[in-house]
């Protein structure tokens, strides 16, 4: 192959499709020259400024980081347990416990007497009216009460079992969160981590690992089961903070309602409220972070009881934003322009108005459906009343008539409705032609005042 230098191929391989040359070379870019560059050093060259392009890349300070997240806001309503939050133990059938049990609170126990208080040793404290209303144990900080106590304690205990049962119920009726909270694995629940919301099954939880309850002080859990609640040995309710900035979970806002009995294993943990239908029975060094409230009995075998902390009121709620002020109020509409005085639009308007009738009176009877500023024109049939209307007045009191000024324009073909309503205004000026008249109506010329009387000569002497 061989190189062409002559015309104008110079710089040229003959046969190949593509120059080669690094010749500049005008076009008709107005005398810019233009380099002819094989693809390859083309791609090679991209490369080299791309390369130096990064090198001098300047890094972006950091983002700003992004404002903290509102609280959450549960969408699931507390449930209330009203009078029988005073107790962190209520049963109606008794309450029995193996020593040493420490539980953090007040226990009672109604209608059953408090012969069903067993393994406490109880001493009374007489209240300020000498009953002996309350007793006391070295198994618990608080009061213990029962129905066959002295004074208000009866009353008191009789409030809280009623709202115990309300509480149940409340609990029990609540609508489960949906599909993904129903029948969670069948019960066995080990290990699993539990978001915010109702949980319902149809049959016994059992778990022997430890579960997880995630959220944050705000979050609420209502676990539902038509069978018994089972926790296995040393396994653990734990509450997982989810980094929100509202706290941890509070045992105060879980709740596990069982429409048959609870069993907490040996030095297993729980955390929540439980409602329980029947027994709950804790075994040894077992405890729990919240309230026992069985419709039957509680049994304790060395277990730690403590009063869980009551729930934060929620945070005020943001202020909504201001309402954007109303818009200025519209200017008034400009009242309508004055019409311009009436358009007589019928010869009978201008006879009625010779002879000092009402124009739209005349404009009504003649059926023309005048209007004020109506640019309409007549019809023949207008000068059929203003014949009626001459024939009647006469050409006499048609003059002494009131004067007004009016343009008439009656457009009609009619000859003789023309010459008549020319003779009419016989005092104006009157243009006649073939499609109608123009009359212009003048009030007569007032005659000039008398001059003053002179008085004669021989008087003044």
């Amino acid at each position: 192959m061989r190189r062409v230098v002559t015309g104008r191929n110079k710089g040229f391989v003959t046969g190949a499709a593509r120059p080669v040359s690094a010749e500049p070379s005008r076009g008709r870019t107005g005398g810019v020259p233009v380099m002819k560059l094989p693809l390859g050093r083309v791609l090679l060259c991209a490369a080299h400024a791309m390369a130096l392009s990064s090198s001098l890349c300047i890094p972006l300070p950091p983002s700003p980081p992004a404002p903290p997240s509102p609280p959450p806001w549960s969408t699931i309503p507390p449930v209330r347990l009203g009078a029988a939050e005073f107790f962190v133990i209520l049963t109606k059938a008794g309450i029995t416990t193996v020593p040493s049990s420490v539980i953090t609170g007040a226990i009672g126990c109604s209608p059953i007497a408090s012969t069903a208080l067993t393994g406490f040793t109880l001493g009374f404290l007489e209240d300020e009216a000498g009953f002996n209303s309350t007793s006391t144990s070295d198994q618990v900080s608080g009061g213990i009460y029962a129905s066959d106590y002295a004074g208000d304690t009866p009353v008191m205990l009789t409030a809280a079992v009623s709202a115990l049962e309300v509480a149940y119920a409340d609990a029990a009726g609540r609508s489960f969160s949906g599909a993904s909270f129903l029948n969670v694995l069948g019960g066995s629940i080990a290990g699993q981590s539990f978001r915010p919301g109702v949980y319902q099954w149809g049959s016994v939880v059992a778990f022997g690992a430890d579960i997880y309850i995630k959220g944050n002080a705000y979050d609420r859990w209502i676990f539902q089961m038509s069978g018994d609640l089972w926790v296995g040995e040393s396994a653990n309710v734990i509450l997982v903070n989810d980094g929100t900035g509202c706290g941890a979970p509070l045992a105060s806002n879980v709740v596990w309602q069982v429409m048959g009995y609870v069993e907490v294993g040996v030095s297993a943990h729980l955390e929540g409220i439980i409602l329980c239908k029947t027994h709950v029975a804790f075994k040894a060094l077992s405890s729990i972070n919240g309230r026992v409230y069985a419709q039957t009995a509680a049994t304790l075998i060395m277990t730690t009881v403590t009063e869980p902390v009551d729930a934060p009121p929620l945070p005020p709620r943001p202020p909504m934003p201001p309402s954007p002020p109303p818009p200025p109020p519209s200017p008034p509409t400009p009242p309508p322009p004055p019409s311009p005085p009436p358009a007589v639009c019928a010869a009978a308007s201008a006879c009625a108005l010779a002879v000092g009738r009402s124009p739209m009176a005349e404009a009504r009877t003649d059926r023309l459906r005048c209007q004020a500023g109506s640019n309409s024109r007549p019809t023949s049939s207008s000068f059929v009343v203003l014949l009626q209307l001459l024939e009647v007045s006469g050409r006499e009191r048609a003059m002494a008539s009131e004067p007004a000024r009016n343009c008439v324009r009656a457009a009609s073909s009619e000859k003789r409705a023309v010459r008549l309503l020319a003779r009419a205004c016989s005092s104006s000026r009157c243009i006649a032609n073939s499609t109608g008249v123009f009359c212009m109506i003048f009030p007569p010329a007032v005659p000039p005042p008398p001059p003053p009387p002179v008085a004669a000569k021989g008087a003044e002497e």
